[in-house]
């Protein structure tokens, strides 16, 4: 793809960002003889440009590049849903899953190389969450109150210190985690799933009164249940796991392979698919079930993956909490920033949005 004119975003806030790291990508691509224009996010120039003259002004330019982390992206994204102009990531946030999944470096020269010689531009499929789109994952529970806590922690860190070094945020996350899992308690999530009709699924004894039971009945008769669903189901047309309702502790709803870092949690998923992936994490009640649950889900999600009382596909679902009066206090991420709390909708959304994707990239696989 040829390159003239780029308009560059970026979060000086993000866990690698530099001023020197910038004054390089705008020599590089004037090196190459193409025009850019560059905002900085946290001052809302672009968002206010882009709401006066949305389509005259895209129109100038060929792609937007985004330096910063995921939650940039993720902010870039709902900007620029359902426009044609390309996006690419250039790496500068804490974790960076897209830049991992789509291999982009993150020595940033090979980045721009890469991206400048060798990505084409890529209609995908993303998630959406109520009103707010994502590209990687929503999380309900237990990882959104992290990344809700955390994000005020930093914030009042930004306040005191202008640079915070990026494995001082690594240290200090898994820090927030620790100390959140004493305090976190684990509330019953109701997941609704739909089918391809958009209808609700026809509700069953077991899952009427499932919120009532002590765990370990809970776990054994969703087992049973599962069980004669696909059976049920073996010679239907319908997909054999859309169950009216399941009860969960913590849901996670992927759109891509990776979570929480280079943990491929997800390795069928993809955002070709016109389904959600679904994780949902049953049978926590305090700080080691949930611990011994992340450390299962790294080292054999091959094995869970295959497991349909843990994982699931779906259009869309709907999540609440088993109890209504809980909905205010269960928190609600998506792409690693904090978004609200329940009640949500989530569904997949078809050719949303264009990304420059790398060849060698998983998303392709």
């Amino acid at each position: 793809m040829k390159f003239k004119n780029i308009i560059i975003l970026y979060n000086p806030l993000s866990g690698r960002f530099s001023l020197k790291k910038l004054s390089f990508i705008q020599y590089y691509l004037n090196n190459l003889n193409i025009e850019t224009t560059t905002f900085n996010l946290i001052n809302n120039d672009f968002y206010d440009k882009l709401n006066n003259s949305r389509n005259d002004f895209l129109s100038s330019y060929d792609a937007v590049f985004v330096a910063g982390g995921d939650g940039t992206l993720n902010h870039v994204i709902n900007k620029l849903i359902f426009t044609d102009i390309p996006i690419a990531h250039l790496p500068m946030g804490t974790v960076n899953l897209f830049a991992i999944e789509n291999k982009t470096p993150f020595n940033i020269k090979k980045a721009l190389y890469a991206i400048i010689n060798t990505y084409q531009p890529v209609k995908i499929n993303i998630g959406k969450i109520n009103n707010r789109f994502f590209l990687i994952m929503a999380g309900i529970g237990f990882d959104a109150y992290v990344v809700k806590n955390f994000e005020e922690e930093m914030h009042q860190f930004h306040n005191k210190f202008n640079k915070i070094n990026n494995m001082l945020k690594y240290l200090k996350y898994a820090r927030s985690v620790i100390h959140i899992l004493k305090e976190y308690e684990f509330i019953d999530i109701s997941v609704d799933i739909f089918n391809e009709k958009n209808q609700i699924l026809e509700s069953t004894p077991f899952y009427k009164n499932i919120s009532s039971l002590d765990p370990v009945n809970k776990a054994a008769q969703g087992n049973r249940h599962l069980e004669k669903s696909l059976t049920n189901n073996s010679n239907s047309n319908e997909p054999s796991l859309y169950n009216r309702n399941i009860i969960a502790r913590q849901v996670i709803v992927s759109n891509l392979k990776y979570y929480g870092g280079p943990f491929k949690l997800f390795p069928n998923s993809s955002c070709f698919d016109d389904n959600l992936n679904i994780r949902v994490i049953r049978n926590v009640n305090n700080r080691f079930n949930a611990l011994l649950c992340i450390i299962k889900s790294i080292l054999f999600h091959k094995k869970y993956i295959k497991n349909a009382d843990y994982y699931f596909k779906a259009k869309k679902i709907k999540v609440s909490a088993s109890d209504e009066n809980n909905n205010s206090i269960i928190y609600c991420q998506c792409d690693g920033e904090f978004i609200g709390t329940l009640p949500v909708e989530i569904e997949k959304v078809k050719n949303a949005i264009t990304l420059l994707v790398s060849p060698d990239s998983e998303i392709m696989i």
